[in-house]
């Protein structure tokens, strides 16, 4: 088990290294006084090209130590054993040779260990000494970390499987232990929960996701998980999904199991997808994300389909947003109004059979103009030749009007765009001027990561609220384009998110807003948030200013439930 659970630590460091670096020093042999052990872990260090670098035998001398609760060079007694470890860190102090890891595959382990077959060496040996170092520890390099990037979070196993699960009539497998896959679970379903509770928003993908997990143990990591792995993918084949996709998680790809083999399981009906996350080795939850959607579009589009009709494919939803159903709705009856048929939401809520026939909509178009979805555009023109509208999905009127009109455009039904602008327009002045006996003249205090606001600054101007100040928070490192408005708002592009009391005393602000959680001061004014991806449409700011009313208007000395606490908690 030592020996197989050694073999699996080198496919570790081989996975995450690759042939880049020289990590490993050597095997420390701890005696177990069983038949043939010397020679077994001699053929299998001379097979893995590593030395030994010290054998400590079976002794009392760790029990009595633990025992004392010392070290045991603390003890006073067994200078042999003691002299071992010390000589050991008298040569990892002075430095090391490091080799690069050279697994044995499964069948090669068993023969090497059992000697059943010559041993050849993977790369020359020379044992260490203090004299003779070729690699020091100290002197190992380290790729260093892009400058200019967004901040990296989560992990890709994450990141792939919350938007592996959107292919509602697939079937995602986790391969991983179950804690792994709660952390996930939980990420997948909260939005699906709030939405539920608070809003009576139905969300089934989020609420029972399509989601398993072959639950690694111990054993899994000493002796490999595939067999596990096996044992679920049939038992899965059975419900008979439309696709069965299967991700790494850390543990199942440290150790190397290779579940690609999975795929040989396919059928034309069945396809078994395998996606190589090992948790966080092939990157963050954005590189997840990434991953997954190249994956899932190689393996299911068909690139023989030709473009024909009146549809829209919509590219790069966020499977976790809780505005991700709210704005397929807002979406879904102008599409229908304008005879254009939604072909693919890849990757929001969709079917194989849908991404499958992702070629036959004409036109394709972003969801939002983050990096991601701009480079998931760029990936799929080059792969499959796509075409892609300018404009990203509209938030708020003047964006939503120009979106309709040049989707009107291509494909030829500028009437029907022009009438349901018509059909809005009154209703979104009517909303305005029952806004401003209640928000003009108001004083409000903007702070937001680098995102366009203009959604919101159009209705503010509108109603005639004073914008104040905007405090920008550039997290994701992009060119800040907060407005594209020739007025001359007071803009602080490295803000650091820290409003001062000297800022309250001049700028004196009746309501904040920020897309992140901002706890007030006092009750003095009061606090909102905007959502990190609005609602789409027409009304998206208006939206936002009712609400604001709302708030200003609320009475904050509640009843049995200790409502003035929890409004100036939250709100003031």
């Amino acid at each position: 088990m030592a020996l197989y659970a050694a073999n699996n630590i080198l496919r570790g460091i081989r996975n995450y290294d690759g042939d880049t670096y020289a990590r490993v020093a050597g095997i420390i042999y701890n005696e177990r006084k069983v038949s043939d052990e010397d020679e077994r872990v001699k053929r299998f260090a001379k097979a893995v090209g590593l030395p030994i670098c010290v054998k400590v035998p079976r002794s009392n001398a760790f029990a009595k130590a633990e025992e004392q609760n010392s070290t045991l060079t603390e003890l006073n007694d067994y200078p042999t054993e003691q002299a071992i470890f010390k000589k050991l860190a008298t040569q990892i102090g002075n430095g090391l040779t490091l080799y690069k890891a050279k697994p044995l595959e499964d069948d090669e382990l068993e023969q090497v260990v059992l000697g059943i077959k010559p041993v050849e060496s993977k790369e020359k040996v020379v044992q260490s000494t203090t004299e003779e170092i070729s690699v020091k520890t100290s002197t190992i390099s380290k790729p260093t970390t892009e400058s200019n990037r967004p901040p990296l979070y989560g992990c890709a196993f994450n990141g792939a499987a919350t938007t592996a699960i959107n292919l509602k009539d697939a079937l995602v497998i986790a391969h991983s232990p179950k804690a792994c896959a709660f952390y996930t679970w939980q990420n997948i379903t909260s939005p699906g929960r709030k939405n539920l509770f608070n809003r009576g928003i139905l969300m089934p993908s989020a609420l029972s996701p399509n989601f398993e997990c072959t639950n690694m143990e111990q054993s899994d990591v000493v002796f490999g998980g595939v067999d596990r792995l096996k044992q679920a993918v049939n038992e899965a084949i059975k419900r008979k999904p439309s696709a069965i996709i299967i991700i790494s998680s850390c543990v199942s790809g440290i150790i190397g199991d290779d579940i690609k083999q999975l795929e040989e399981l396919s059928t034309n009906d069945l396809p078994i997808i395998t996606i190589p996350a090992d948790g966080d080795i092939a990157g963050d939850y954005m590189e997840g994300i990434k991953l997954c959607m190249h994956t899932l579009a190689t393996k299911l589009i068909n690139p023989q389909i030709k473009p024909k009709g009146k549809s829209i494919n919509i590219i790069g939803e966020a499977g976790v947003s809780n505005n991700l159903e709210t704005n397929y709705r807002i979406l879904k009856p102008w599409m229908d109004a304008m005879g254009i048929h939604i072909n693919c939401r890849f990757l929001g809520e969709a079917t194989c059979n849908e991404l499958k026939n992702f070629l036959v909509a004409p036109l394709n178009v972003l969801a939002s103009d983050s990096p991601d979805c701009r480079n998931l555009r760029d990936w799929l023109s080059k792969n499959y030749e796509c075409t892609f509208m300018d404009e990203v999905l509209p938030i708020g009127f003047e964006d939503t009007k120009n979106w309709l009109l040049k989707l009107g455009e291509f494909f030829d039904c500028t009437n029907q765009a022009n009438k349901l602008i018509a059909n809005e327009e009154a209703q979104y002045t009517k909303r305005i001027e029952d806004l401003k006996p209640y928000l003009k003249g108001k004083r409000l205090f903007i702070t937001t990561i680098n995102t366009n606001m203009d959604w919101l600054l159009d209705v503010v101007q509108n109603i005639g609220i004073e914008v104040v100040f905007i405090g920008v928070l550039n997290y994701l490192h992009q060119p800040v384009k907060v407005t594209n408005s020739p007025k001359n708002y007071r803009i602080d592009e490295t803000f650091n998110g820290l409003i001062t009391p000297q800022m309250f005393d001049e700028l004196h602000p009746d309501i904040i807003i920020s897309n992140y959680v901002t706890q007030p001061e006092d009750d003095s004014y009061i606090v909102d948030s905007t959502p990190m991806i609005p609602r789409i449409g027409f009304y998206s700011g208006i939206e936002i200013a009712e609400r604001w009313v709302k708030l200003l208007n609320t009475t904050k000395k509640g009843g049995w439930m200790n409502d003035e606490i929890l409004f100036k908690k939250y709100f003031s």
